[in-house]
């Protein structure tokens, strides 16, 4: 198995030069540039303060990577509770407190992440179970399958608006930014998710259901 491919990213300068430096000297992971953010297999994010500009520099590497589940680390001192449940609408599966972590502890969340594990402080998952149970997370927490049984996802909804008004996977590809491949890849998780035959039964689902 080869190294991790990593997209590493920082909201200061000087933070993204001394962790891309401790990085790059570790075998077990693979430091991409921008060109090929569409191989990664995880993302690491520091900030100090979670605020709009973070939240955006999360969005950019999900659009530059062209990946609905890429599994994101984010390192930060602070974030209010709109910004996580914002946060992991982007795929944020990790948050540390940069106060408790060093880069070496960063490092374990990045592969342990990769192997599917979602970690967040105790008072941070209470706070998101409250969201839950009020629906207000509900769109955000999507990402990580959270949906009601029978329904469909945001995204699933925007590409099958799209299939819908008669566009093809390449015509979808470009309109939203994504891969052809993560097109057809949502589509294939809503069909069988939701035990429909193909595209057309789905969208007629989707038209009958008013998800669309």
């Amino acid at each position: 198995m080869g190294p991790l491919r990593l997209v590493l990213a920082a909201t200061d300068p000087i933070t993204l030069d001394g962790a891309t430096t401790y990085f790059a000297s570790r075998s077990q992971l693979e430091i991409l540039g921008e060109d090929d953010y569409p191989r990664a297999d995880a993302a690491l994010v520091l900030a100090s303060r979670v605020d709009g500009s973070t939240i955006a520099l999360l969005e950019g590497i999900v659009r530059a990577t062209g990946r609905d589940h890429l599994p994101i680390v984010l390192a930060a001192h602070s974030i209010t509770q709109t910004n996580l449940v914002r946060a992991i609408g982007q795929g944020l599966v990790c948050y540390l407190s940069r106060a408790q972590t060093d880069l070496n502890g960063a490092m374990q969340a990045v592969f342990d992440s990769k192997a599917g594990q979602a970690v967040f402080p105790p008072h941070m998952l209470g706070a998101l179970l409250s969201q839950l149970r009020v629906g207000a997370g509900q769109q955000a927490l999507e990402h990580n399958g959270l949906v009601r049984e029978g329904e469909f996802t945001r995204r699933e909804t925007e590409i099958l608006s799209l299939v819908a008004s008669g566009l093809s996977t390449s015509e979808i590809s470009a309109k939203l930014n994504f891969s052809e491949r993560t097109i057809k890849s949502v589509l294939h998780e809503a069909i069988v998710r939701l035990n429909l035959r193909n595209r057309a039964h789905a969208v007629a689902y989707a038209l009958r259901t008013d998800a669309i």
